[in-house]
């Protein structure tokens, strides 16, 4: 760097003291992604972050280009650090340059800099740049190419292939409060607390001495407690040994969209995935009949994964449902654990914390006039739930791969006269998960029926598609339950990319021209039997 320039740096307000801890003096380091200076020391936890996030620099060590010099003038730790403030993002330093009690470690850095409110900056910084050198472009529907650096695309590509082991304690705690509340749900539901109050009033008041009943009273105590154990035991256990890694494909896949600015990472929240910035007119291939408030209308689909499943295994199904119906899709991660531990109402808010980060901040030019919720799996679950919640709102929830209902179903039906949610229920034939769910488990019984004059349900069977073929991902231990596919996963996925996309844009009738039969697979023979006389037709 010139010593101009570098001069001219460093004399910006702010930048005599390091950004992150306030050490005055040694801020040689320096971002060229958010223009500030810190110390060696705060170095380290910035690379740490990896260039996706945070390009560092040194000062006087590493050679800087024109473009990383102007990005460095334009900003300066004072400008950066009232721009956090504004956007309550959390920092170490105060306002007087001094220290808070924030610990400051690699954690905090994480959620600092992944802030939406540093996002925002980052972006804006970059945009004064371009204003003034037209030399990167940065606007999604520009129609120019983005330029990157070969150490950014390299970020790029580590953070899609990113797949996180997890701690052996981490889990612990979450597990033993999801236990808990969903104990709690069970023991003061109907009619599982009338019954322990009157069994509980029989042995004190009725019948104190009777050596039955206090057996029978034990007994109660103790089998809730061994099964709360044993399947506490379980998840913990599938939580830790069964974490699942994408297909390698699903990651570049990502990490190349992601360059083309055609897909975001929102390090450990969620991946959303853009229609072609070319594509102006919304569903301009709809009928001429269609009403015009439905033409204009911008969709956009929550996806929730399989447990345990990494979320970039669904990167290309995501992406061919963009592609195909000018959807915005939005594939959460359930990092850390890869399954929901938390309560329905944090789920909520998270999901509506999306839609919001969407339109104001990640994706402004693709405002979202209709949500849905969908899920693989039992993932489908926590989809249900939070369509539920968010209704009207949301007016239609998508469920692929999932045939048992909720262990709180009741909290979670859909089948009620008051139910304003459309569902697509998507089920591979070979799914072998599907025929062994007891009638009194079965998910049908808790979603809308046919022909709902509210909701409805629209059954849709994939002949020869499987429980995993909805992702780019294997499960070797769970192959026999999963099933095995007799198509192959394009065929699968080119069915459930056509029906999902019908569904949302509401072209679904009784009959399908994608390949899957509209039966639901309680048996085999049944499903043979749909594909044979569709193909007499």
């Amino acid at each position: 760097m010139d010593r101009t320039d570098l001069k001219e740096i460093q004399s910006l307000p702010g930048n005599d003291q390091c950004f992150d801890c306030a050490e005055i003096g040694n801020t040689q380091w320096a971002s060229v992604s958010f223009g500030i200076l810190f110390c060696i020391e705060c170095s380290g936890k910035h690379r740490a972050l990896g260039v996706h996030v945070d390009f560092v620099r040194s000062l006087t060590l590493d050679s800087w280009k024109s473009e990383q010099v102007a990005l460095m003038k334009a900003g300066g730790n004072l400008k950066c650090f009232n721009s956090f403030k504004a956007s309550k993002v959390p920092m170490a330093v105060t306002d007087g340059g001094g220290r808070n009690g924030l610990v400051n470690d690699s954690n905090d850095f994480l959620e600092r800099y992944t802030h939406m409110g540093a996002t925002k900056y980052k972006e804006q910084l970059l945009k004064e740049i371009v204003q003034q050198s037209k030399s990167v472009i940065v606007d999604p529907d520009s129609s120019t190419t983005t330029q990157l650096s070969d150490e950014e695309k390299d970020g790029i590509y580590r953070s899609a292939r990113l797949d996180p082991t997890l701690a052996w304690h981490k889990p612990i705690l979450p597990v033993i409060t999801k236990l808990i509340a969903l104990s709690v749900q069970v023991v003061f539901g109907f009619p599982v607390f009338p019954l322990l109050l009157l069994l509980g009033f029989a042995r004190v008041v009725l019948y104190p001495a009777n050596t039955l009943l206090q057996g029978i009273c034990w007994l109660v105590i103790f089998i809730p407690l061994a099964g709360s154990f044993l399947f506490g035991r379980y998840l913990y256990k599938t939580i830790i040994n069964d974490r699942c890694p994408p297909f390698k494909s699903a990651q570049n896949f990502l990490s190349e969209r992601i360059i083309q600015g055609r897909a975001i990472r929102i390090e450990g929240k969620y991946d959303v995935f853009l229609p072609s910035s070319t594509d102006k007119n919304i569903h301009n291939d709809k009928k001429d009949d269609d009403d015009d408030n439905t033409k204009n209308k911008r969709i956009g689909l929550i996806l929730y994964p399989a447990p345990m499943i990494n979320h970039t295994a669904y990167s290309q199904i995501a992406a061919k449902i963009s592609d195909k119906g000018n959807i915005i899709v939005v594939v959460m991660s359930m990092e850390p654990f890869r399954m929901n531990l938390d309560s329905v109402e944090n789920e909520t808010k998270r999901a509506l914390q999306v839609m919001y980060e969407l339109l104001t901040d990640i994706a402004p030019n693709y405002p979202v006039s209709e949500w849905t919720i969908g899920g693989h799996s039992l993932g489908s679950h926590l989809a249900i739930k939070v369509a539920k919640a968010t209704s009207p709102g949301t007016s239609k929830a998508v469920i692929w791969g999932c045939i048992t209902r909720p262990l709180d179903y009741k909290s979670s039906t859909l089948s009620l006269p008051t139910n304003k949610i459309d569902v697509l229920l998507l089920i591979g034939s070979e799914d072998k998960s599907v025929n062994s769910v007891p009638e009194r488990n079965n998910l049908l019984t808790i979603l809308p029926p046919r022909e709902g004059s509210s909701g409805r349900t629209i059954y849709r069977t994939i002949p020869g598609g499987n429980h995993n073929g909805f992702g780019h991902y294997e499960r070797p231990k769970n192959q026999k339950k999963d099933g095995k596919r007799t198509i192959t996963l394009d065929e699968q996925q080119r069915i459930v990319v056509d029906e999902t996309v019908q569904f949302l844009l509401g072209r679904t009738s009784s009959t399908t021209s994608s390949g899957a039969v509209d039966v639901m697979p309680k048996s085999k023979a049944a499903v043979v039997g749909a594909i044979c006389s569709k193909k007499n037709e």
